[in-house]
């Protein structure tokens, strides 16, 4: 459960020399279209020092927060944010003993407790610690008007804390709580029902965490000022041919075939691209391979540098399924080379399309010769248009 926060009435002389938390307990870093949430999270033990807090209670939490993590992982897995960007959780929990906390002014206003700059706090209420159990809650000081049902961002942008208790009895339960502190509001109501359209979802009273659930975090990442990746996908269809100087087909065989290939890949803040892609054959080759298994299908993983006029592709191979008899081999660099294959610029016709062909010339060491390659490559590449889900 998110709560709004109850203002605290503090001295004045007190609150002009107190430190603001401007430290973000949850955290997000993109690869590729790959974007990692990680969530901070110090669970305070009572009020005992380091040596009481048991083995036993450090290896519950351990198995709750791997619980909760895989419990948002499996959704992600199934549900793209715009079509494209894969969430996936990594909760870093810690448990410390209540000793560990100092309070912390984290507005004008609000006392909270803080064990280092870049964790969420919540404390672990039991009555055997001489508190009251009752409904988790996380306190938001930092946008004081908003509901409970609200989506926030502040999780990204500072430390927040609060309190779990006992009542969280399931990986469900945990999930729950992780949910609201990557901004997650409920979605029930303090009147005891279901927000409209959202009962039996994990924010709600049950287990489902759907494609809105995925969509709001999207939201809340974006509007807390951190750029996911600009999601693009594609095809190339290449046109390939190789003249044999020498070797195994006796020299001055030219060998041609087809191929098409689906890319996907972001484009992070920096610019930099970084996504995979895979080509099958479609005809061919033409020469006679002998008893040479000829390749049908390349993995590779996709490289190179937006701007604004154009994208620039390199393709490194990753593996295939036999012998590539023709020219693809021109497309991508070789085993372990880096960056990556030629460049393979694709102009941008609007801010959301790349559409070109690229011809790409190159030699291979064959029979003592360098036979020459050529792949003839025609991209069709897009992304979803700005404000679409």
């Amino acid at each position: 459960m998110r709560r709004v926060l109850a203002l605290i009435v503090v001295s004045a002389a007190f609150l002009a020399a107190a430190p603001h938390a401007l430290a973000a307990g949850t955290t997000v870093s993109v690869n590729g279209t790959t974007a990692t949430i990680t969530v901070n999270v110090d669970v305070l033990i009572g009020a005992f020092n380091e040596t009481q807090v048991s083995d036993e209670t450090r290896a519950y939490f351990a198995t709750k927060a791997r619980e909760a993590q895989d419990y948002w992982n499996q959704a992600f897995a199934q549900r793209r944010y715009r079509g494209c960007t894969e969430f996936k959780l990594d909760l870093n929990l810690r448990v410390l003993p209540g000793s560990a906390a100092h309070d912390v002014w984290r507005t004008d206003d609000y006392l909270g407790k803080a064990t280092v700059d870049g964790r969420h706090v919540v404390s672990w209420m039991q009555s055997d610690f001489g508190g009251a159990t009752g409904r988790p809650t996380v306190f938001d000081p930092y946008l004081p008007d908003s509901a409970a049902t609200d989506d926030y961002p502040s999780p990204f942008q500072h430390d927040l804390d609060g309190y779990w208790s006992p009542d969280m009895e399931s990986a469900r339960d945990f999930a729950h709580e992780v949910g609201h502190l990557m901004g997650l509001g409920d979605d029930y109501t303090d009147a005891g029902g279901s927000v409209e359209g959202r009962s039996g979802t994990l924010m709600d009273g049950g287990d489902a965490i759907d494609q809105d659930l995925v969509d709001r975090i999207g939201k809340i990442i974006e509007k807390a000022g951190i750029q996911l990746p600009r999601c693009w996908t594609g095809t190339m269809e290449s046109d390939t041919s190789r003249l044999y100087l020498e070797g195994v087909y006796g020299g001055h065989t030219h060998c041609t075939d087809r191929w098409h290939a689906t890319l996907e890949f972001g484009i992070r803040p920096d610019d930099t691209i970084e996504g995979n892609g895979e080509a099958r054959l479609t005809s061919g080759p033409t020469c006679n391979t002998g008893t040479v298994k000829p390749a049908t299908l390349e993995t590779f993983v996709v490289r190179g540098h937006a701007t604004e006029r154009e994208l620039t592709l390199q393709l490194v191979f990753v593996k295939g399924n036999g012998t590539l008899a023709a020219g693809w081999v021109a497309n991508v660099a070789r085993h372990g080379l880096e960056p990556g294959g030629p460049p393979l610029p694709v102009p941008l016709t609007d801010p959301c399309t790349a559409e070109g062909t690229v011809t790409v010339h190159d030699t291979v060491h064959s029979g003592g010769k360098e036979d020459p390659l050529t792949a003839t490559d025609r991209f069709v590449l897009k992304c979803p248009q700005p404000g679409s889900t």
